[in-house]
Protein backbone atom coordinates (compact mmCIF):
# COMPACT_ATOMS: atom_id res chain seq x y z
CA UNK A 1 0.00 0.00 0.00
CA UNK A 2 1.49 3.48 -0.93
CA UNK A 3 1.99 5.87 1.64
CA UNK A 4 -0.31 8.29 0.66
CA UNK A 5 -2.99 5.88 -0.09
CA UNK A 6 -2.29 5.02 3.87
CA UNK A 7 -2.56 8.50 5.08
CA UNK A 8 -5.80 8.87 3.46
CA UNK A 9 -7.14 5.88 4.65
CA UNK A 10 -6.13 6.86 8.17
CA UNK A 11 -8.20 9.84 8.21
CA UNK A 12 -11.07 7.79 7.51
CA UNK A 13 -10.97 4.99 9.18
CA UNK A 14 -7.87 4.86 11.47
CA UNK A 15 -5.11 2.28 11.81
CA UNK A 16 -1.98 1.20 9.12
CA UNK A 17 1.59 2.98 10.15
CA UNK A 18 0.16 6.50 11.40
CA UNK A 19 -2.63 6.92 13.83
CA UNK A 20 -5.42 8.66 13.37
CA UNK A 21 -4.75 11.34 16.93
CA UNK A 22 -1.10 11.92 15.81
CA UNK A 23 -2.30 12.76 12.06
CA UNK A 24 -4.99 14.90 13.23
CA UNK A 25 -2.34 16.73 15.70
CA UNK A 26 -0.47 17.86 13.07
CA UNK A 27 -2.83 18.62 10.71
CA UNK A 28 -3.89 21.32 13.02
CA UNK A 29 -0.70 22.40 14.33
CA UNK A 30 0.32 23.38 10.70
CA UNK A 31 -2.83 25.02 9.86
CA UNK A 32 -2.29 26.94 13.42
CA UNK A 33 0.90 28.16 12.38
CA UNK A 34 0.26 28.71 9.13
CA UNK A 35 -2.79 30.63 8.74
CA UNK A 36 -3.20 32.40 12.02
CA UNK A 37 -1.26 35.40 13.89
CA UNK A 38 0.29 35.78 17.33
CA UNK A 39 -1.75 39.45 16.59
CA UNK A 40 -4.34 40.76 14.27
CA UNK A 41 -6.38 38.99 12.00
CA UNK A 42 -6.24 35.24 10.93
CA UNK A 43 -5.78 34.98 7.22
CA UNK A 44 -7.97 32.53 4.73
CA UNK A 45 -4.37 31.96 2.66
CA UNK A 46 -0.81 31.45 3.64
CA UNK A 47 1.65 33.88 3.07
CA UNK A 48 5.16 33.68 2.19
CA UNK A 49 8.25 34.89 -0.02
CA UNK A 50 7.90 34.82 -4.04
CA UNK A 51 11.49 36.69 -4.27
CA UNK A 52 14.52 35.92 -2.32
CA UNK A 53 14.43 36.45 1.15
CA UNK A 54 17.07 38.72 2.07
CA UNK A 55 17.72 39.26 6.06
CA UNK A 56 19.78 42.69 7.12
CA UNK A 57 20.76 42.79 10.44
CA UNK A 58 21.15 46.04 11.67
CA UNK A 59 24.15 47.35 13.87
CA UNK A 60 24.03 44.46 15.64
CA UNK A 61 26.31 43.41 18.78
CA UNK A 62 28.59 40.62 17.64
CA UNK A 63 26.99 38.06 20.11
CA UNK A 64 23.80 38.37 17.82
CA UNK A 65 25.23 38.38 14.86
CA UNK A 66 26.52 34.98 15.65
CA UNK A 67 23.02 33.99 16.70
CA UNK A 68 21.49 35.38 13.65
CA UNK A 69 23.92 33.55 11.42
CA UNK A 70 23.29 29.86 14.20
CA UNK A 71 19.91 30.72 12.84
CA UNK A 72 20.53 31.36 9.44
CA UNK A 73 22.46 27.90 9.22
CA UNK A 74 19.07 26.35 10.14
CA UNK A 75 16.98 28.13 7.70
CA UNK A 76 19.17 28.07 4.88
CA UNK A 77 19.68 24.12 5.57
CA UNK A 78 16.13 23.47 5.62
CA UNK A 79 15.41 25.47 2.49
CA UNK A 80 18.48 24.77 0.13
CA UNK A 81 17.69 24.11 -3.44
CA UNK A 82 14.19 25.39 -2.75
CA UNK A 83 14.40 29.05 -2.23
CA UNK A 84 17.41 31.09 -1.86
CA UNK A 85 18.38 33.23 1.68
CA UNK A 86 20.85 35.56 2.09
CA UNK A 87 22.16 37.18 5.38
CA UNK A 88 24.03 40.62 5.98
CA UNK A 89 25.40 42.67 7.89
CA UNK A 90 24.76 46.50 7.74
CA UNK A 91 24.82 49.81 9.48
CA UNK A 92 21.68 51.75 10.42
CA UNK A 93 22.41 54.25 7.49
CA UNK A 94 22.13 51.56 5.18
CA UNK A 95 19.33 52.30 2.84
CA UNK A 96 17.84 49.25 2.29
CA UNK A 97 16.92 49.09 5.79
CA UNK A 98 13.26 48.75 6.53
CA UNK A 99 12.83 48.73 2.94
CA UNK A 100 10.44 46.35 0.52
CA UNK A 101 12.31 43.02 0.01
CA UNK A 102 13.69 42.54 3.13
CA UNK A 103 13.55 41.10 7.12
CA UNK A 104 15.55 43.88 8.40
CA UNK A 105 16.40 42.95 12.16
CA UNK A 106 16.92 45.11 14.85
CA UNK A 107 18.89 44.77 18.03
CA UNK A 108 15.97 46.60 19.79
CA UNK A 109 14.24 45.36 23.08
CA UNK A 110 10.27 45.64 21.74
CA UNK A 111 9.71 47.69 24.76
CA UNK A 112 12.11 50.70 23.47
CA UNK A 113 11.20 49.82 20.03
CA UNK A 114 7.45 51.76 19.52
CA UNK A 115 9.24 54.92 17.59
CA UNK A 116 11.05 52.69 15.50
CA UNK A 117 8.14 50.46 14.54
CA UNK A 118 6.34 53.69 13.63
CA UNK A 119 8.92 54.98 11.56
CA UNK A 120 8.76 51.76 9.61
CA UNK A 121 5.00 51.27 9.24
CA UNK A 122 5.97 48.37 11.39
CA UNK A 123 3.34 47.16 14.28
CA UNK A 124 3.95 48.75 17.84
CA UNK A 125 5.68 45.91 19.40
CA UNK A 126 4.56 44.82 23.06
CA UNK A 127 6.47 45.58 26.01
CA UNK A 128 6.34 42.45 27.45
CA UNK A 129 8.03 41.02 24.53
CA UNK A 130 11.46 39.40 24.36
CA UNK A 131 11.63 39.44 20.63
CA UNK A 132 8.75 41.21 17.79
CA UNK A 133 8.06 40.81 14.25
CA UNK A 134 5.59 42.21 11.51
CA UNK A 135 4.98 40.82 8.15
CA UNK A 136 3.46 42.90 5.01
CA UNK A 137 1.67 40.54 2.36
CA UNK A 138 0.02 42.24 -1.09
CA UNK A 139 -3.00 41.23 -1.97
CA UNK A 140 -1.67 37.93 -3.65
CA UNK A 141 -0.49 36.71 -0.04
CA UNK A 142 3.11 37.60 -1.35
CA UNK A 143 5.15 38.48 1.71
CA UNK A 144 7.23 42.07 0.38
CA UNK A 145 8.83 43.32 3.93
CA UNK A 146 9.26 42.51 7.34
CA UNK A 147 10.14 44.24 10.58
CA UNK A 148 12.18 42.80 13.25
CA UNK A 149 13.05 43.65 17.48
CA UNK A 150 15.04 41.90 19.32
CA UNK A 151 16.51 42.51 22.71
CA UNK A 152 20.05 41.83 22.49
CA UNK A 153 20.37 41.69 26.07
CA UNK A 154 19.14 38.29 26.61
CA UNK A 155 20.99 35.73 28.09
CA UNK A 156 22.88 33.67 25.68
CA UNK A 157 20.34 30.54 25.10
CA UNK A 158 17.20 32.72 25.26
CA UNK A 159 19.02 34.91 22.93
CA UNK A 160 19.95 32.37 20.31
CA UNK A 161 16.36 30.82 20.76
CA UNK A 162 14.48 34.33 20.17
CA UNK A 163 16.21 35.32 17.09
CA UNK A 164 15.77 31.91 15.71
CA UNK A 165 11.99 32.13 16.16
CA UNK A 166 11.59 35.09 15.05
CA UNK A 167 13.70 34.81 11.63
CA UNK A 168 11.41 31.74 11.53
CA UNK A 169 8.21 33.27 12.02
CA UNK A 170 9.34 36.13 9.53
CA UNK A 171 9.34 33.54 6.60
CA UNK A 172 5.34 32.84 6.71
CA UNK A 173 5.17 30.50 9.41
CA UNK A 174 3.55 33.49 11.78
CA UNK A 175 1.88 31.76 14.95
CA UNK A 176 2.27 30.08 17.80
CA UNK A 177 0.67 26.89 19.59
CA UNK A 178 0.42 25.15 22.80
CA UNK A 179 -0.16 21.57 20.68
CA UNK A 180 3.44 19.93 19.91
CA UNK A 181 6.34 20.54 22.82
CA UNK A 182 8.86 20.24 20.66
CA UNK A 183 7.82 22.61 18.86
CA UNK A 184 10.35 26.17 18.29
CA UNK A 185 6.70 28.14 18.24
CA UNK A 186 5.55 26.44 21.22
CA UNK A 187 3.54 28.89 23.70
CA UNK A 188 0.54 26.99 25.29
CA UNK A 189 -0.75 28.88 28.59
CA UNK A 190 2.02 29.81 30.87
CA UNK A 191 4.11 27.36 29.25
CA UNK A 192 6.97 28.60 26.66
CA UNK A 193 9.17 27.06 24.70
CA UNK A 194 13.30 27.63 24.69
CA UNK A 195 14.44 25.52 21.77
CA UNK A 196 17.27 27.05 19.81
CA UNK A 197 16.95 24.08 17.57
CA UNK A 198 13.99 23.87 14.52
CA UNK A 199 12.38 20.53 15.73
CA UNK A 200 10.85 18.22 12.89
CA UNK A 201 7.61 19.47 12.31
CA UNK A 202 8.85 23.11 12.46
CA UNK A 203 11.65 21.79 9.05
CA UNK A 204 8.70 20.02 7.90
CA UNK A 205 5.65 22.95 7.73
CA UNK A 206 8.76 25.49 6.30
CA UNK A 207 9.53 23.34 3.27
CA UNK A 208 5.74 22.34 3.29
CA UNK A 209 5.46 26.00 2.17
CA UNK A 210 8.07 26.83 0.19
CA UNK A 211 8.08 23.45 -1.92
CA UNK A 212 4.24 21.90 -1.55
CA UNK A 213 2.19 25.50 -1.40
CA UNK A 214 1.58 28.90 -3.35
CA UNK A 215 0.65 31.95 -1.57
CA UNK A 216 -3.09 32.24 -0.94
CA UNK A 217 -3.57 29.07 -0.51
CA UNK A 218 -6.29 27.82 1.97
CA UNK A 219 -6.11 25.30 5.10
CA UNK A 220 -7.72 22.46 2.51
CA UNK A 221 -4.69 22.96 0.36
CA UNK A 222 -2.44 22.63 3.42
CA UNK A 223 -4.14 19.47 4.41
CA UNK A 224 -3.78 18.00 0.87
CA UNK A 225 0.00 18.86 0.55
CA UNK A 226 0.48 17.30 3.85
CA UNK A 227 -1.06 14.09 3.05
CA UNK A 228 1.31 13.93 -0.43
CA UNK A 229 4.58 14.66 1.60
CA UNK A 230 4.37 14.94 5.54
CA UNK A 231 6.43 12.44 7.43
CA UNK A 232 3.41 12.22 10.33
CA UNK A 233 4.88 11.02 13.66
CA UNK A 234 4.51 7.09 13.70
CA UNK A 235 2.03 5.26 16.08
Amino acid sequence: MSRRLCLLLVLLAGGCVVSQPAVRLELDWARTVLLGAESGDVRTGVVRWERPVHFLVVGAPVRMQLAAERAFGQLQAVLRGVHRLELEHVRATDPRVGQDGYVTIFPMAPRNAEELARRHNAQVPSHAADGWFTIIWNLHYELTRAVVFIDPTLDEHWLRHTVLEEMFQSLGPSNDSGRIRDSLVFEGGLSVGSHTRLARVDEQVLSLLYHDLQPGDTARDIERAMLRSWRFVRS
